[in-house]
């Protein structure tokens, strides 16, 4: 907290007023469970933007409040709801805000979670059907030609928009106010690039958060040799450059080359003495990046939710647009459909949490 407080961007006044900060929090600490995010639905009613710079300043917003969220989510001050930021001051405060990497890397959750399934590589589903008799019919395509599945339920794990264009009629399959909930689902979009190098510019932090306010290209660096060592041959150096979502709106038909080549010369803004070399890069498109938890997210997410499903229900969905945008969110949502495929069975049991079926 004392490195916060000295913070050289923060006027005085704002300072001292990050107390208000701290004091939503604590008076509204029990709405904020990471797995239950309809719980801050009565409080959800503006932007970090907009509370953050009446109660709190517009320079704590710019350069203390906001910058978690948009480094590794990518979403701006008006972007994002005011309960956010409270929620994980809150959580810092209190220790209880822990940062988890796999062993192995990220790599490592698809490659468990293959383990218990048929992963079928090359195949691209392109359509599901519920037929009058109830069987999930999935009309895939592969190098060989199309093909169709026959299924009992299906589990849809994909983005939002992805998830409507596979369906020929979501509010008949999944509900009125699912559909809605899925439709009113708004992404950032990034232009990931990874870049190796001949030498380790940083050797403490794994992540680097840059502020909006900053007018950088970056939103935030990743180093990968840091977060996972034995990703990097010994003396090496890996970057994951994760640019702003202006950038990547702008840049994103650009070239590969010309996409690196700027986002390496922001890297040099915050290593200037680091005569790092790039051995190689790489860029990915990200279209459905993140989720943009959006200042009334959690209202609309509260009335999907408290719909009444339809019986005998067919295709469910998971993403981390149910719970929010990080991994351990995108996997609890994962859980909870899979509870609820076992509910429409008949096979859930006593089963009330799907942390459950983990334990």
């Amino acid at each position: 907290m004392a490195c916060v407080l000295r913070h050289p961007a923060l006027a005085l006044g704002s300072r001292a007023r990050l107390a208000k900060l701290m004091w939503a929090a604590w008076r509204n600490r029990h709405r904020f469970d990471w797995y239950r995010p309809e719980l801050v639905a009565p409080i959800d009613t503006e932007s970090l933007r907009t509370w953050g710079d009446r109660v709190v300043g517009q320079d704590a917003v710019d350069w203390l409040l906001s910058p978690p969220t948009a480094a590794f989510f990518f979403g701006d001050a008006h972007e994002t709801p005011w309960w956010y930021a409270a929620a994980l001051a809150w959580a810092a405060a209190t220790g209880r805000s822990r940062v988890q990497v796999p062993q192995g890397g990220m790599g490592a959750v698809p490659q468990a979670l293959a383990r218990y399934l048929d992963v079928r590589l090359g195949t691209t589903v392109q359509r599901v059907d519920v037929e009058p008799d109830g069987v999930v019919l999935l009309r895939t395509e592969t190098g060989a030609g199309r093909a169709t599945l026959e299924a009992e339920r299906v589990i849809l794990a994909t983005p939002a928009p992805v998830t409507l264009s596979l369906l020929p009629d979501p509010e008949g399959i999944l509900g009125i106010e699912e559909a809605a909930f899925l439709r009113s689902t708004r992404y950032t979009c990034n232009l990931t690039t990874a870049v190796a190098y001949d030498r380790q510019l940083e050797s403490r932090a794994y992540g680097v958060h840059v502020p909006l306010a900053s007018a950088c290209a970056l939103a935030a660096i990743g180093w990968e040799h840091v977060k996972d060592p034995g990703r990097v041959p010994p003396g090496n150096g890996l970057g994951v450059l994760m640019p702003t979502h202006r950038f990547s709106v702008q840049r994103w038909d650009a070239p590969d080359q010309e996409i690196c080549a700027a986002l390496s010369a922001e890297v040099q803004r915050f290593y200037p003495g680091g005569r790092a070399k790039p051995l190689f890069s790489r860029v990915r498109r990200w279209p459905h990046a993140m989720p943009v938890l959006y200042p009334g997210w959690s209202r609309a997410h509260a009335r999907a939710l408290a719909a009444d499903k339809a019986a005998g229900r067919r295709v469910f969905t998971c993403g981390d647009y149910w719970l929010g945008p990080t991994t351990e969110q995108a996997l609890v949502s994962g859980l909870r459909a899979a509870l609820a495929v076992l509910r429409s069975l008949g096979r859930a049991g006593t089963l009330t949490d799907e942390l459950a079926l983990v334990s």
